[in-house]
């Protein structure tokens, strides 16, 4: 009977000392990303929604609505809320989910290439490109 207890102690014991070193492995692991990210970073910052399209908002003042162009999947389902976010950080502008039909655009791709695309495909004049990728663009007369 003692082998037996004594056997399951020494499992507890060796689960215990396993799980303890896991704990403290993490612990060590988000400890030095803190670290770094404070040293990089000088503080953490907490961004806004939209963020990746605020400096857009001076060159839109006198837009009622614009056009919001993506090659992204907007279904409810796999939407990254990028578009929901633009729309907070660009208000009062309204943005009009792929509407063609105004004058300017916030093309928001993939990557630049599918925005390049867009562009000639559309006619548009990209007017900037933020450092998100992220363009402004007008549609040529």
């Amino acid at each position: 009977m003692k082998e037996i207890i004594s056997k399951y102690c020494r499992i507890e014991n060796m689960i215990l000392a396993f799980l303890i070193l896991i704990i403290a492995g993490n612990a060590l692991s988000l400890f030095k990303n803190y670290q770094k990210s404070a040293q990089t970073k000088g503080i953490i910052q907490f961004t806004e929604p939209g963020f990746e399209f605020a400096r857009f908002k001076k060159y839109l003042k006198n837009e009622r609505i614009i056009g919001f162009l993506t090659d992204k999947d907007m279904s409810s389902e796999r939407n990254d809320g990028q578009f929901l976010s633009a729309q907070f950080a660009l208000a009062p502008t309204v943005l009009d989910l792929n509407g063609l039909s105004h004058q300017f655009f916030i093309i928001d791709a993939t990557n630049l290439v599918n925005a390049s695309e867009m562009t000639k495909k559309l006619n548009l004049n990209p007017l900037h490109v933020n450092e998100h990728e992220k363009i402004l663009a007008e549609k040529n007369p």
